[in-house]
């Protein structure tokens, strides 16, 4: 208090030093009686305006709350301060917290966007940044801030391209002018996405049209004219292509690297039979179980790893594709069985003369009575033909006569 001071007039200043800090709204005694003490925003103040030994100014204003002392400043603390409404306006913490001379909400239809700041820009800058509430949805956007002219809204993709926004409405996010375009920097994930040129093998992400546009591709094309080891690393997902005029070795990677579903594909092309050979205990199931599969010219067979010790051959060549007929007159008896170890489907062809008394002649495949007819006539050739499922048995009988031939496509 000033004990001295009797009356106030319009405009008088008082000077002094203070004792005690204030933390919060305030009150002065200047010898007249106990007034309010507001800041310079004609506010109450909040705390910390006032600190003890800092030389405070003090103004009496009759029209401010019925009579109060303005605080103008007080040395070594913070000044309260009107919210700004021009460019060249100090700003508060208050606006800069509530972001209130950056954050507004579009006006406009979609997608020609309207933006009214308080204060008004007066031209585009470079580095001018505004957050945008967008009252719409709106694709290849622009927006127009201030009145000035309508710039594109633009976001960059992941290869820092820039692109035509996609907005959503409510979206909140920074737009900042980059000289040419105003930029959208934390745009909507790009559920649309940019497709890459097509066989793009790059990191870029794939869109369905882009997956669309390429069909099924290998990881990789290996031809193979010598003998090959595989590894999980360099040929999952690969066709391997056999172009050997002799015959080589194609060693599979052991199941227990490659990945669950992992395929690897394999044609032969030249004249050497390319065979496969399965690594340590793995084996092929075809769905016979075998170790090793050969691949004659123009084979095919295609294998996918179960992960634990097996291949499946789910595609392969059909009969006839890579075989060729075999006479094996010399290496084939009646009423003995044979094992079709070939890996592939075989046909057999044999033929045969009855007796004088006529004959009767049966053909069995995997224990299987699948042929069994006679024939009664004398010295009368015939011919009986089946076809040998991968890894079963097959024998053929005649009760009586001569054995003619006996052919094999495989």
């Amino acid at each position: 208090s000033l004990d001295h001071y009797t009356a106030r007039t319009e405009g008088q200043v008082l000077r002094f030093k203070v004792k005690t800090a204030n933390t919060g709204a305030s009150t002065i005694n200047d010898g007249v009686g106990v007034v309010a003490l507001v800041g310079g925003a004609h506010s109450a103040l909040q705390g910390g305006e006032l600190i003890v030994n800092g030389d405070a100014w003090i103004q009496w204003n009759t029209s401010i709350g019925g009579g109060s002392y303005i605080l103008l400043f007080c040395t070594g603390a913070p000044e309260q301060v009107a919210p700004a409404t021009q460019p060249g306006h100090a700003v508060n913490a208050g606006q800069i917290q509530a972001q209130s001379l950056s954050a507004f909400t579009t006006g406009g239809t979609a997608p020609a966007f309207t933006l009214t700041p308080v204060p008004a820009i007066t031209a585009y800058a470079a580095n001018q940044r505004f957050q945008v509430t967008f009252n719409a949805a709106g694709t290849t956007p622009t927006l127009n801030v201030s009145g000035l002219g309508a710039k594109n809204l633009k976001q960059y993709t992941a290869t820092g391209a820039k692109i035509a926004a996609i907005i959503a409405s409510g979206q909140t996010s920074d737009v900042v002018y980059d000289g040419t375009d105003l930029v959208v920097l934390d745009q909507l994930p790009n559920s649309v996405g940019v497709t890459p040129a097509q066989f793009d093998n790059s990191t870029n992400l794939a869109t369905t049209q882009f997956v669309q546009g390429v069909g099924l591709q290998f990881s990789s094309s290996v031809l193979a004219s010598a003998n090959l080891t595989l590894t999980a690393a360099s040929h999952a997902g690969a066709v391997i292509i056999g172009n050997s005029s002799s015959a080589i070795n194609v060693t599979l990677p052991l199941i227990s690297t490659m990945p669950v579903k992992t395929a690897i594909k394999f044609w032969n092309y030249s004249a050497g039979t390319m065979t496969l050979v399965a690594s340590g205990s793995d084996s092929i199931y075809l769905p016979a179980s075998v170790t090793t599969f050969p691949l004659p010219t123009g084979a095919f067979i295609t294998l996918v790893s179960s992960g634990a010790g097996a291949w499946f051959a789910v595609d392969m060549s059909g009969l006839g594709v890579g075989q060729a007929w075999q006479n094996m007159g010399g290496g084939r008896v009646v009423s003995t069985s044979y094992a079709n170890a070939s890996g592939r489907p075989i046909s057999v062809s044999y033929n045969g003369q009855s007796s004088s008394g006529g004959a009767t002649y049966t053909a069995v495949v995997a224990g299987n009575t699948i042929i069994n007819t006679s024939q009664a006539a004398a010295t009368t050739n015939f011919n009986i033909a089946f076809i040998v499922p991968p890894g079963a048995t097959y024998s053929i009988t005649q009760s009586s006569g001569t054995s003619t031939s006996w052919w094999e496509l495989r």
